[in-house]
């Protein structure tokens, strides 16, 4: 064997026995995976049992000293005066009873004994103003947020937290600027359409963005978009991101329409190129030309329009081609001739009118040609036949009208043919028989009439056959009874009333039959019963109405039948509650109204049942609240309710801290020698009950 030979031999043992002593070392290691003397080192550190009952299996399975019994419980709250909630009553005993030291130690520190700040003290040490015991994890995050300088509100409330708090996905939660280019500086760099750097428009994003889009939220003010304008794209005016000096007249951009424009042809028209006058926003269709101070010369645009006109055909007639005679500035249509001067000679332009004449039939009937005997140059219809100097003889036109009336059938009745006793020259209808000098013998015509009568039934009845004790000549109908002289025995006649008479019931509430004691001869309602020298006793005949009330409930309130203590007269309502010296228990006859509040809601908000604190005997409304912090003045001048409370409708959580920018760190510092002081709002109302510093 040679000198190399013999080296590299020692160098293999040597290296051979290094690799035997590595693994007896690590076997020597004990493992975690591993029992020892019957605990899983996994636990943690095993805490002495001194203090311990000595009975082992009243908490531990036998064989098996890591393990609890399924029926062992223990009462921490009752034993130790500290409860377990949330999280904490799955967590293992071992991870607060262990080898640090005495628990109670830990746990006066609050959440800081166990569990590590990662805010590194920027937060204060109040965890529970974030964080629950079931859970880490922070629950409303954005309201939370919405309570600092900076609400979280469109897609800012989609972001991660740490894309503004760098840090934050360890938990620092540090103050950052909340001016857009903080986040955003980015975004302006890169924003080319338009390119915002070469316009300086550098700072300021809240004038054209919102929180929701970056693409709304800019106000046109120097030019209003209006109309068509607000759906053009930018670039139709902006032409290669000119945004500076751009013409804000119409024909500024609108030229080219203006020289294509040939209905009319503005340019051949000289029209002024103030597009404004004559046209909106809304579109270039239905333009309005304002024809102030023209009052003739029409027929210069208006020539095409004349000679088109066929109803009636201007030119075949020979019209004036001054068309303000007829027509006005405001339409074609509803053109007006002009008659003026013109009264006769109608049939000269009128002829097909007359021939056409169907009701009546003019040439049928031989009417003449003068037309304006009956019509007037407004309208054909409504037409007026004079019949001035015509007193008699009406037959001879109307003797058709006459054989066809049916009501009342003229011939059957055998009336008279002379129309005009009956009818005037103005319309057949309303004719009125003349019964001057008739002042009895009615039935001799009016027998039918009287047979027919239901209401009340006159045969049945035996009511006089003299009509005209009830009736005159004007109409049946309104028919008036005299009860001249009539004073009593009203019954001998209204018995059927009194027996019908159901409100009150007249017969089963024993009421007499002298109708006249509260009824008069004009009608039966509105009867007014005598309450003259009634002054108590009203339950004797109201007692029905006492048990009906439900508003309030009399009986239920048990109220007293003394019904004039809060009723008159005249009517049950309305209904005057003396509250003379009543200056306290409301709450016995109003519970309803406390309970029934919504605005606010009284017993939600745990508000006293003294109403005579806030109301009036004269009405609920308006109530004067004292309200023990100053609201009127101050700081705290005209809050919202919500300001300060801010669970809705619950007013006896109110919240101090939330809006007062100072940190409970800085807080802590300043009360450092103030006895007693707490971190929450009830504390902070305690020592400034007034508001002030």
């Amino acid at each position: 064997m040679t000198l190399g030979t013999r080296s590299g031999a020692t160098r293999a043992l040597a290296l051979f026995a290094f690799a035997c002593l590595v693994v007896a070392c690590i076997a020597s290691v004990p493992r975690d995976d591993q029992p020892r003397q019957g605990w899983w080192i996994g636990n943690g550190i095993v805490v002495p049992h001194d203090s311990f009952p000595a009975d082992c299996r009243l908490c531990h399975v036998e064989g098996g000293w890591n393990e609890i019994r399924d029926d062992f419980t223990f009462d921490h709250l009752a034993e130790t005066g500290y409860e377990l909630v949330g999280a904490h009553q799955e967590a293992k005993c071992l991870r607060c009873h262990n080898d640090r030291g005495p628990v109670e130690r830990f746990s006066q520190l609050g959440c800081w004994g166990c569990h590590e700040d990662v805010h590194r003290g920027t937060l204060g040490a109040n965890c529970e103003s974030c964080h629950e015991q079931s859970e880490w994890i922070v629950q409303e995050e954005i309201v939370q947020h919405n309570r600092t300088r900076f609400p979280l509100v469109g897609a800012h409330a989609a972001v991660q937290c740490w894309a503004c708090h760098p840090g934050g996905e360890v938990g620092n939660w540090a103050r950052v600027d909340v001016s857009c280019l903080t986040c955003h500086d980015d975004d302006l760099a890169t924003a080319t359409t338009p390119d915002h750097a070469a316009n300086g428009w550098v700072n300021g994003c809240e004038r054209c963005h919102l929180p929701t889009s970056w693409s709304t939220g800019f106000q046109h003010a120097t030019f209003p978009l209006t109309g068509a304008h607000r759906a053009a794209d930018c670039s139709s005016c902006h032409a290669g991101d000119v945004f500076q000096g751009l013409p804000t007249s119409c024909v500024g951009c609108h030229d080219d329409d203006y020289q294509g424009a040939d209905d009319p042809d503005h340019v051949a028209e000289n029209f002024p190129t103030a597009c404004e006058i004559c046209h909106d926003t809304g579109g270039w269709d239905g333009a309005r030309f304002t024809h102030a101070g023209i009052v003739n010369g029409c027929v210069s645009c208006h020539d095409d329009d004349y000679q088109g006109a066929d109803d009636p055909d201007h030119v075949a007639q020979g019209f004036s081609t001054a068309c303000e005679q007829c027509h006005d500035t405001n339409d074609w249509d509803g053109a007006m001739f002009s008659h003026a001067r013109i009264t006769n000679g109608c049939a000269e332009c009128h002829q097909a009118d007359f021939d056409a004449a169907r009701n009546p039939d003019h040439v049928a009937g031989g009417f003449p040609t003068t037309c304006e005997l009956c019509h007037a140059t407004r309208n054909w219809s409504g037409a007026m036949f004079d019949h001035r100097g015509v007193r008699s003889g009406c037959a001879q036109c109307h003797q058709a009208d006459y054989d066809g009336a049916s009501e009342p059938d003229h011939v059957a009745g055998g009336f008279s043919t002379t129309c005009e006793l009956c009818h005037d020259t103005r319309d057949w209808q309303g004719a009125m028989f003349s019964h001057v000098g008739i002042v009895d013998g009615c039935v001799n015509c009016h027998a039918d009439d009287y047979a027919g009568a239901a209401d009340p039934p006159h045969a049945a009845a035996g009511v006089s056959m003299s009509c005209e004790q009830c009736h005159d000549t004007n109409s049946w109908s309104g028919a008036t009874f005299v009860h001249d002289g009539s004073s009593s025995g009203c019954a001998l006649c209204h018995q059927d009333d009194y027996q019908a008479a159901l409100d009150p019931p007249h017969a089963a509430a024993g009421l007499p039959t002298t109708c006249e004691s509260c009824h008069d001869t004009r009608s039966w309602s509105g009867a007014s019963f005598s309450h003259r020298g009634i002054g108590s006793g009203c339950a004797l005949c109201h007692q029905g109405d006492y048990d009906k009330t439900r508003d309030p409930n009399h009986a239920m309130a048990g109220v007293s039948t003394s019904c004039e203590q809060c009723h008159a007269t005249g009517s049950w309502t309305p209904v005057n509650m003396s509250h003379v010296g009543i200056a306290a228990n409301c709450v016995v006859c109003h519970q309803a109204d406390y309970l029934g509040t919504n605005d606010p809601n009284h017993q939600a908000a745990g508000f006293p049942t003294t109403c005579e604190t806030c109301h009036g005997t004269n009405d609920w409304e308006p109530a004067s609240f004292f309200h023990s912090f100053p609201i009127d003045r101050g700081d705290h001048d005209d809050f919202a309710c919500i300001d300060c409370h801010l669970r809705p409708r619950n007013f006896l959580s109110f919240s101090c801290t939330h809006c007062h920018e100072h940190r409970q760190s800085e807080m802590d510092d300043e009360h450092d020698d103030v006895g007693g002081y707490v971190w929450n709002s009830p504390a902070c109302l305690n020592c400034h009950p007034d508001g002030e510093d």
